[in-house]
């Protein structure tokens, strides 16, 4: 419905749903009319699976989509991956309620530390655990592609592979031509989009978590609506950049310290749980730290309860921003994309 609404102008070719599966006839011919399909299509869309290099039809597909001279860009969806990033919507709505629940159990400064701490220490750990599979899942895509050999494609009809080959071959040249170009170059152009960054996953992948926490940090910012300009610009610009940089970062933190530090071993699982519990702990140590620098003490200063320093109100914002430099310079060092290199050609 929201497709048909907000998207006329965008249509898609689905193989198994615009190619007749009953009549012969037009079963055939809606066969032989892949090629202009996809010559036709702006991007191939994937939805990947283990098994989508192993059969001949997609494989096939993929072949039309990158010939020379037709080369259209292939956008990979990974059906794990997205589950994986679901569930992390669900551990960040968790992380918004357990807050709200928490925090007004312990009253003062160190309500908050606590709160923080605890709702942000769960939400790192779930997320470090999460992320062996993750990585395990890109280095899987990887291999396939980096190992692919279309003559171990897997088809029903062994009549028809004949007919794919002959047919890939007169876009290539030959089959190994074929599995060079694969290796290669649409190794690169597809894996860019998982390793293009420092961070396991590039920045577009957590608008739809960081979404989730829209209403908590909606409802925190409608709390000052009656304070102080200075104290309602400090408190916006704190609330902006923890969900557009803050977030992000700790979570890339934590999912690069759960691939390094939490891989799973042969043994009993608790290893892989403390280890997780953990990088959690030590990530809310550092959001903490951050908390206490850029909230705190910024928001004291916008109050005027902090003359000590020497800093007025009109201070606050300023401050603010001084303070989320070193933030927004680690989103930058994370997500920032770089070149890919393409994979080795084996033989």
């Amino acid at each position: 419905f929201v497709g048909h609404c907000l998207f006329r102008g965008t249509y898609y070719f689905l193989d198994c749903a615009s190619i007749h599966q009953t009549d012969k006839e037009l079963k055939l011919a809606g066969i032989a009319h892949i090629p202009d399909f996809l010559r036709n299509s702006g991007e191939i869309v994937v939805m990947w699976d283990e098994e989508y290099l192993t059969r001949m039809w997609c494989v096939y597909e993929l072949a039309v989509a990158q010939a020379p001279g037709a080369r259209r860009s292939i956008r990979l969806l990974p059906l794990d991956m997205y589950t994986t990033l679901a569930l992390f919507s669900l551990y960040y709505a968790i992380l918004a309620l357990g807050f709200v629940l928490v925090y007004p159990l312990i009253p003062g400064i160190w309500g908050l530390h606590v709160s923080t701490f605890f709702c942000c220490g769960s939400l790192m750990a779930l997320i470090a655990h999460s992320s062996a599979g993750v990585a395990q899942l890109i280095q899987s895509i990887q291999n396939a592609m980096s190992n692919f050999r279309v003559r171990t494609t897997k088809i029903f009809y062994e009549r028809d592979r004949e007919i794919l080959n002959r047919s890939i071959e007169e876009l290539y040249g030959s089959l190994d031509l074929f599995d060079i170009e694969v290796r290669t170059k649409v190794t690169k152009g597809v894996m860019e989009a998982f390793v293009g960054q420092r961070a396991m996953l590039p920045y577009r992948a957590f608008f739809g978590p960081l979404t989730s926490l829209f209403p908590f940090w909606v409802a925190l910012c409608t709390g000052y609506i009656d304070k102080p300009a200075e104290v309602r610009v400090a408190m916006y610009i704190y609330a902006i950049s923890e969900s557009v940089a803050v977030f992000p970062v700790c979570t890339a933190l934590a999912m690069e310290l759960g691939r390094v530090v939490g891989k799973p071993t042969s043994g009993s699982n608790y290893g892989s749980y403390a280890r997780s519990a953990a990088i959690g702990a030590s990530v809310a140590i550092l959001h903490g730290v951050w908390v206490q620098i850029s909230y705190v003490i910024t928001m004291g200063v916008a109050f005027g309860e902090l003359p000590g320093l020497g800093l007025k109100p009109c201070h606050a914002a300023p401050l603010a921003l001084a303070t989320l430099l070193p933030v927004y310079a680690a989103a930058v060092w994370f997500f920032r994309p770089r070149p890919v290199e393409p994979s080795g050609v084996q033989g």
